[in-house]
């Protein structure tokens, strides 16, 4: 007997859903500030919502890049681009979120993404 053959998404329908996955973060995310580095100083852009949260405990491995006190960062793509930052962030940039300013430690644009497009940025931020 030959089993019959899951009939995958096209990239369109994988891109309609990804976004409209992700979309729910500009309503159920706090607002947060992005604080760009210039030569000149900061330059301040939004708010925009953004999920932002604590690592899990199992993901804080001793030596390893994540560290007690980090936090997740994730921002809707179409958000994210709308700021006309126009790069990825850096360390030297920063993520303001209940008053309190830290640093962005990875700028993550890969995760959350499929079939050539980009539907959130995750960061791990310090500070």
């Amino acid at each position: 007997m030959m089993a019959t053959a899951f009939p995958f998404p096209d990239q369109a329908r994988i891109v309609a859903d990804g976004l409209a996955a992700h979309a729910g973060i500009d309503i159920a995310g706090e607002p947060v500030l992005v604080w760009q580095a210039s030569s000149p100083g900061f330059v301040k852009h939004g708010p925009v919502n953004a999920m932002v949260g604590p690592y899990r405990a199992d993901q804080l491995v001793p030596g390893g890049p994540i560290e007690v006190g980090d936090l997740r960062c994730l921002i809707y793509w179409p958000t994210f681009e709308a700021l006309g930052i126009g790069r990825r962030l850096e360390r030297a940039d920063r993520i303001e979120c209940r008053g309190r300013q830290m640093s962005v430690v990875q700028f993550d644009d890969f995760t959350h993404a499929a079939a050539g497009t980009i539907f959130a940025a995750l960061m791990q931020l310090r500070g």
